[in-house]
């Protein structure tokens, strides 16, 4: 059975990823009474006794290391998928800023407001490509 990521789901760090049995059990704590609180909820009440049938799973998987560390993996793939996708479209913004030469910090700050990120993140993501450009093996030649 396909299940949501229990790092996600618990809020729990991921680098690097939290392994303390006891921060574990407080946050699924945390999570299990936020739940309940959700249960008559019009709304969110479905989706939290989803969550709260969810609870025995969660803590046998996250009780076994290698489980554990399984999960973890999945949860930074899943990250990794989602920016990727959020910044395809932050992407096809900055290339029509970058091709008159340079990126303003006025247009930087309004990549940030449009696409609800943080400054670093998109001067991160600038870099990276930057740096993915200059190291790619294709070169341009003319005939």
């Amino acid at each position: 059975m396909k299940h949501n990521n229990f790092y996600l789901l618990l809020d729990l760090p991921l680098t690097p990823p939290e392994e303390d049995p006891e921060k574990i059990e407080a946050a699924i704590k945390k999570k299990q009474a936020e739940w309940s609180k959700q249960r008559n909820h019009p709304t969110h009440g479905i989706q939290a006794k989803q969550f709260i049938g969810f609870i025995p799973e969660i803590r046998k998987i996250m009780a076994d290391p290698d489980l554990r560390k399984q999960e973890a993996e999945k949860a930074v793939a899943i990250l990794d998928e989602k920016n990727k996708d959020k910044f395809s479209v932050i992407d096809r913004h900055l290339s029509v800023y970058q091709s008159k030469g340079i990126v303003t910090s006025q247009e930087i700050q309004k990549l940030v407001k449009i696409h609800s990120v943080e400054t670093d993140e998109i001067l991160k993501w600038m870099l990276k490509k930057e740096k993915e450009k200059k190291a790619s093996p294709i070169s341009e030649t003319k005939d």
